[in-house]
């Protein structure tokens, strides 16, 4: 199985100022992000496997990598 990758954050949004999923997200009057808690956690997750400071998890099938992902860790 191949698993491609989409760097949706190097698009621009219609404001030009970065992601445009994340633009979605922004509170009109005050320009925050309104994610909640398990949201950030996740997106901390992943900026810290792309600069290394968590190693990156590989996995032999699709299967493997849903019963990993169903784990409450």
């Amino acid at each position: 199985m191949i698993l491609t990758f989409t760097p949706v954050a190097e698009t621009k949004s219609e404001t030009g100022n970065g992601c445009p999923i994340c633009e979605k997200h922004r509170d009109p009057e005050t320009g925050e992000l309104r994610f909640n808690a398990k949201t950030i956690a996740g997106m901390q997750e992943v900026e810290d496997i792309i600069s290394g400071k968590i190693p990156a998890k590989w996995y032999n099938s699709l299967d493997e990598m849903l019963v990993d992902l169903d784990k409450d860790d």
